[in-house]
């Protein structure tokens, strides 16, 4: 609902899911925030600033890079909303 916060300098912000292509379809699922979080349990980011893979600390807890394409020193949290 905040659209983007900004702790430490790093703006987190939402990126809707919703009708585009999944990267991994079988393996993210929302959560009852509207969170994306992979079979694992990390919530699904972008991030220009992290190589793929990489674990990252959100304020939503931890997360995995799978995206890119962000600004610099923006992490997009991945939603179904």
């Amino acid at each position: 609902s905040q659209g983007g916060i900004l702790p430490n300098c790093i703006r987190y912000s939402y990126y809707s899911n919703n009708g585009l292509y999944q990267y991994r379809p079988a393996e993210w699922k929302p959560g009852s925030d509207g969170i994306y979080r992979d079979s694992a349990g990390y919530i699904v980011v972008a991030s220009s600033d992290h190589s793929q893979s990489s674990v990252i600390s959100t304020p939503f807890g931890a997360g995995k890079v799978y995206d890119s394409g962000c600004a610099s020193s923006t992490i997009d949290i991945y939603t179904n909303f």
